[in-house]
């Protein structure tokens, strides 16, 4: 049993999330995460997990050798086993990289497991390959307000690994976290069910009318990106702030969301205390197409 404010639950009822890599990229942003979310399994980059198995070498052109993809995926197969949901961060570029990204995603999906990538944006566009459940896309732009010393105190590369992080914490953080307005990993499966892409901003506002103006700032930073949330097939957003917060706050975000999106889109909103936030409210937003909706 786990003890959680003056909540009991059993350990079996908590969801198995476990986070890999794929290319260099995908390799550096999972492991700044390490030790950073509570609630997640590491497991390193999948070209080490090749490498291990002694039959495949890592960074082989699997694309042209759809055996040795074939073995990696059996190679993978067991460490799914198990698991409820599994993250795949990666560039997702062409290549070996898509390939080792595509077979950890096929041996989850083989096993049951709810498979998310998350690709940082570089400015080039990349679509779900078809074996995600869904693509998270995370652009450096989709922070709202944006003050232009973000980058400069980041670094590009490192600003792209935070907000890789930040989507995988806000995930994590709604299916294992008992909070005023809970969601559980049932809600994320349905949102993120239709194989296609999804696009993930972040809105923060302070003082009077903050809840309005935040989810506002979550929908301009989807526009900043050149997505139209209105065309999405589900909607998932988690609303954040300090023990300040009022109900008021969260139904005036939650009605910004709803306004924006149409009446056919599964929408799911949760509500988390966070006193890091101070007077502040965050809301992370992830907006789920499944093609249709995309240019």
């Amino acid at each position: 049993l786990q003890q959680r404010g003056n909540m009991t639950m059993y350990e079996d009822d908590k969801a198995i999330i476990k986070v890999f890599s794929a290319g260099r990229d995908g390799a550096r942003a999972v492991g700044r995460m390490a030790g950073r979310i509570q609630g997640v399994d590491y497991f390193g980059s999948i070209e080490e997990l090749a490498g291990r198995s002694g039959r495949i070498v890592a960074n082989s052109d699997l694309e042209s050798l759809p055996v040795m993809a074939e073995e990696l995926v059996a190679v993978l197969h067991p460490v799914m086993v198990g698991t409820d949901l599994v993250f795949i961060v990666s560039s997702c570029e062409e290549g070996a990289e898509q390939e080792y990204a595509r077979s950890a995603a096929e041996a989850a999906r083989r096993e049951g497991v709810v498979t998310l990538g998350i690709t940082p944006a570089k400015g080039v566009t990349v679509r779900n390959p078809g074996t995600f459940d869904s693509l998270i896309h995370v652009n450096r732009s989709c922070i709202v307000p944006w003050d232009d010393s973000i980058p400069v105190t980041f670094g590009n590369e490192a600003l792209l690994d935070y907000l890789s992080r930040h989507a995988v914490h806000q995930l994590t953080t709604l299916i294992t976290e008992y909070s005023l307005i809970c969601v559980d990993f049932a809600d994320v499966k349905a949102v993120f069910s239709c194989g296609g892409d999804s696009f993930m901003s972040i809105g923060m506002a302070g003082g009077v009318g903050k809840g309005a103006i935040a989810g506002e700032n979550a929908l301009h930073g989807l526009a900043r990106q050149n997505v139209d949330i209105a065309g999405a097939d589900g909607v998932l957003a988690l609303v954040t702030g300090w023990n300040n917060i009022t109900m008021d706050d969260f139904d005036a975000a939650s009605r910004t969301i709803h306004g924006a999106v149409s009446d056919d889109a599964n929408i799911i909103i949760g509500l988390i205390i966070d006193d890091a936030l101070g007077e502040n409210m965050k809301v992370t937003l992830f907006a789920d197409f499944n093609g249709s909706g995309l240019e």
